[in-house]
């Protein structure tokens, strides 16, 4: 049995992935995360700080005894450096540091790149065929859109709006003020506008959300009444009305609050209203879609490649 090891190295978490292929299916075997916040107190350049990268070599350590348990061999393992890497002024350092201590090498790819494998990701967990949706995945310092018809890519692009940018830029408070709440949307109407145009060409009538902020969402819903999470658990389905409910109700609270609701792990409690917002701006620009939450992301693409191509 083949095992592959995959290390997603977001802006605001490190993601490890280890899988193998069983006749002919996918199968996870090992999942992991762990928070990073490599764009930590970075307003406009990004630079990695000692601090950020003390707890990645950390995490990317943790991670290689894990991979060394499951005898992996070197040539199966696959790390992959997004948003915050591509970006740092000190990118280079960063991964040769970490190079280092953990044996682990990252890769950065680009935000093409990474659309790509999300559509991967998502396209084999089989939540959506031939309809024409929209992908959605929010992370930490980029956000990435696909649109897809006939189950391939018409088009795509990345972001650099991601959670933790947002926060970092416009220092909020919480719950956030008024002048927050237009410095947020400034900024998604001023860098969305070829998301726009392509919404108004392809109309997709799905928005599928990629992991994350959105698997949040259906957790936070199943808090909310548990019979529908058994009636809406096999495809991920989450109602606009039911998101409505949960982003009028998350925007009115404060830190402590967010921290503290049902459903919503600590690490995300910050990072949930930029995403609830994106996601609300989003939705105001479709026509009445479904919301399906895919469960599959980034580092599924790179294994469901890698597995094939073996």
């Amino acid at each position: 049995m083949k095992k592959i090891a995959v290390i997603d190295c977001g802006t605001n978490t490190f993601n490890l992935l280890i899988a193998t292929e069983i006749n002919g299916h996918f199968k996870t075997l090992t999942k992991k995360k762990r928070v990073v916040k490599l764009a930590e107190h970075n307003k406009n350049e990004i630079t990695i700080n000692k601090n950020a990268i003390a707890r990645a070599i950390s995490t990317m350590t943790f991670y290689k005894k894990i991979i060394d348990r499951e005898k992996i061999d070197s040539r199966s393992i696959y790390c992959v450096g997004t948003s915050a890497i591509r970006d740092a002024t000190n990118s280079k350092s960063f991964i040769n540091q970490i190079k280092i201590k953990s044996r682990l090498s990252i890769q950065p790819i680009n935000g093409l790149k990474e659309a790509s494998y999300i559509f991967t990701g998502v396209l084999n967990e089989g939540v959506f065929s031939e309809e024409t949706v929209l992908i959605m995945d929010i992370g930490g310092g980029s956000v990435e859109f696909i649109i897809s018809k006939d189950k391939k890519i018409v088009w795509k692009k990345s972001f650099p709006i991601g959670a933790a940018r947002i926060l970092n830029f416009i220092g909020p408070t919480f719950p956030f003020s008024k002048s927050n709440k237009l410095a947020t949307n400034k900024i998604f109407d001023l860098e969305l506008k070829d998301l726009f145009k392509a919404l108004t060409k392809y109309n997709p009538e799905i928005l599928i959300g990629s992991s994350g902020s959105f698997e949040s969402l259906l957790s936070i819903r199943n808090k909310l009444d548990p019979n529908k999470s058994v009636i809406n658990k096999e495809k991920q389905r989450l109602k606009t009305s039911s998101f409505n409910l949960i982003y009028t109700d998350l925007m009115k609270k404060d830190f402590k609050e967010l921290l503290y609701t049902p459903g919503l792990i600590r690490m995300r409690a910050k990072m949930i209203i930029p995403s609830i917002m994106l996601i609300k701006f989003v939705l105001q620009k479709m026509n009445k879609p479904k919301i399906i939450v895919s469960q599959y992301s980034l580092k599924e693409g790179i294994a469901f490649t890698v597995l094939k191509d073996h």
